[in-house]
């Protein structure tokens, strides 16, 4: 489609281009090349023939929302993990520690496994594997963890093993959202970078693509530089507002048609949308569930049916 016809041209522009904006377009699109090499050399993962559907869709969102999360830098990503690592390092050492200078009995297992952590920790810095696990982690207290005849340990003892657990854990909670963010990174910065010169490209080709009309809906109907066509032409005839599907009804599209909402509620007028939430949970076309109960809590339509009341 129109995006491919877009792409092609940037492509052409980054590999004859020797401007700054062509080296910068160039870079991008070969860490996404870099980002489709890596996906294929993971086991059981079928690496996209094209990764240009993904940045699309990335666009899609940025024109949606006005903007992606703040893309962490390489060094950040790097940074994040190697503190995990080192945090787990050093409550597995400590648990180490404790269990060698109070001379207390662990089971083999438990042993063994804490050799294995402390060699993963002493390993490259990042979540390509996944820090070696036990049961033991699992268990109310290092008591439970130690052999019958082994003496009691320490409150000391106790702790490190409770930080030992936190710190194993805290690397497990994080460790499929870094892979994903190190995954999707490549693309999402391609598409950060190529969302406003594609915006203006199509607009150059007279197309309004379905993700931008609700954000113009919004632009025209709003009256912060003066009341707007569509207000002058609704005028005093905007008494009652159906809303029927309202299931279907993203975020975006409701922002789009709120300032009628309100305007139609001033008036003393009544709004009424209808829908099944059960159905929303499929999420067809951004339906958010959540905006059902959403919607009276509204600063602007609370206050006004606090008056009405």
């Amino acid at each position: 489609g129109h995006f491919e016809l877009f792409f092609d041209e940037e492509q052409e522009r980054a590999r004859g281009g020797a401007d700054k904006e062509a080296r910068e377009i160039r870079e991008l699109l070969l860490g996404c090349c870099a980002a489709v090499l890596a996906d294929a050399t993971r086991g059981g993962f079928m690496a996209p023939a094209d990764f240009k559907p993904t940045v699309l869709k990335l666009i899609k969102h940025i024109w949606e929302n006005g903007r992606l999360d703040a893309l962490p830098t390489d060094a950040a990503l790097a940074a994040f993990e190697t503190e995990l690592r080192e945090d787990l390092g050093k409550a597995a050492f400590a648990l180490r520690s404790s269990i060698a200078l109070e001379n207390l009995e662990c089971h083999k297992n438990l042993s063994t496994f804490l050799d294995k952590l402390a060699a993963w920790c002493a390993e490259k810095p990042d979540f390509a594997d996944a820090p070696p696990d036990s049961a033991y982690l699992t268990r109310a207290d290092l008591q439970s963890c130690l052999n019958i005849k082994s003496p009691a340990p320490s409150e000391e003892a106790e702790i490190a093993f409770e930080l030992c657990k936190f710190a194993h854990g805290k690397i497990k909670e994080n460790l499929a959202r870094v892979r994903e963010t190190k995954r999707i990174l490549p693309y999402a910065r391609l598409a950060a970078h190529l969302a406003a010169p594609f915006r203006d490209y199509l607009t150059e080709q007279g197309l309004l693509p379905s993700e931008l009309t609700g954000e113009l809906a919004r632009e025209i109907l709003n009256r912060e530089l003066g009341p707007s066509e569509a207000y002058c032409r609704f005028g005093a005839r905007l008494n009652h507002l159906l809303l029927d599907e309202f299931q279907d009804t993203s975020r975006e599209q409701w922002r789009a048609i709120e300032p009628l909402a309100v305007e139609c509620l001033a008036g003393g007028g009544d709004m009424v949308y209808v829908g099944d939430v059960k159905q929303a949970i499929y999420g067809w076309r951004g339906g958010d569930a959540d905006l059902f109960h959403e919607i009276p809590q509204t600063p602007d339509i609370a206050r006004i049916a606090g008056a009405a009341m």
